[in-house]
């Protein structure tokens, strides 16, 4: 990972700038100590699958394993017909 100091940085900006694009992350010093870190930004056509994929491989979220919600089916309820009897129904049909 490269590290500039500040001074440097500001100097050379356009060629740290490249290497970020390129996918580095350059570490900005000032006195020798660590002050920020530089790095390329996820791109803008990710879609959030994508993106909680790679949350997922680091470790910090885990997916789910149920079907998403988008692949069910909308329950039609009957007029004249409370939304209990209908959740009813619905369970007796599937047992």
């Amino acid at each position: 990972m490269p590290t500039a100091g500040s001074r440097e940085f500001r100097t050379r900006l356009g060629q740290y700038l490249d290497l970020v694009r390129k996918g580095e992350t350059v570490v900005v010093t000032h006195r020798g100590r660590p002050i920020a870190k530089l790095h390329p930004i996820a791109p803008a056509h990710d879609d959030l699958n994508t993106r909680l994929a790679e949350l997922a491989a680091l470790g910090i979220v885990t997916l789910g394993n149920r079907r998403p919600l988008e692949d069910r089916e909308p329950v039609r309820i009957r007029s004249g017909e409370g939304l209990s009897e209908t959740i009813l129904e619905e369970r007796e049909d599937r047992c």
